[in-house]
């Protein structure tokens, strides 16, 4: 009677300190969550923990923070994808220091292929964008992974009815840390 008491107890205070546990919402090993709560619809992203592998190289296609901690400061970083869709024809740009910039540069690169009739497809600041192909089609997408970005893609690929959907194109643009 005695051990079912004290394993009911402990079982209790277990339950009782459960809910206090938390997890890297969503980022990969030696990131944290930034932006705000998720279930508040704040933006998200993923920064790394400071110190973290000792100054080893971070993975790269996590996304830079939306905010920094008191006294960190980053430079954001922006990427576009145009496209000339009569030809087939994609440009891109990525770690361009303003949005129009990006443009400008996606734009650009695809004329620079053949194209004539050159539209951005997908912006991006601070995260990544792909451009899936398939058989009949294309499409770009972007996201704060590159891992989203591709599934988004796919996603958009395979529902179109488009076979062999790949990815053709895939580049992030990440924030810079300044300090």
């Amino acid at each position: 009677m005695k051990s079912s008491i004290a394993l009911l107890l402990l079982l209790s205070f277990l339950l009782l300190f459960s809910g206090m546990a938390r997890a890297e919402g969503g980022c990969p090993d030696g990131y944290v969550p930034v932006g705000g709560p998720v279930n508040q619809g704040a933006p998200q992203g993923c920064m790394p923990i400071p110190g973290y592998n000792d100054g080893q190289q971070q993975p790269t296609q996590q996304a830079a923070p939306q905010s920094a901690p008191p006294g960190e400061k980053w430079a954001d970083s922006f990427g576009a994808i145009a496209v000339d869709m009569d030809h087939g024809i994609v440009g891109v740009a990525s770690k361009a220091v303003t949005q129009g910039d990006a443009a400008d540069k996606a734009i650009a690169d695809c004329r620079t292929r053949g194209g004539a009739t050159c539209k951005i497809q997908a912006e991006f600041r601070n995260a990544c964008g792909v451009v899936i192909a398939g058989d009949t089609s294309f499409n770009a997408s972007s996201a704060n992974t590159m891992d989203r970005a591709i599934k988004l893609g796919m996603d958009v690929c395979t529902k179109s009815g488009t076979t062999n959907c790949h990815v053709y194109y895939s580049g992030c643009s990440e924030a810079r840390r300044l300090q």
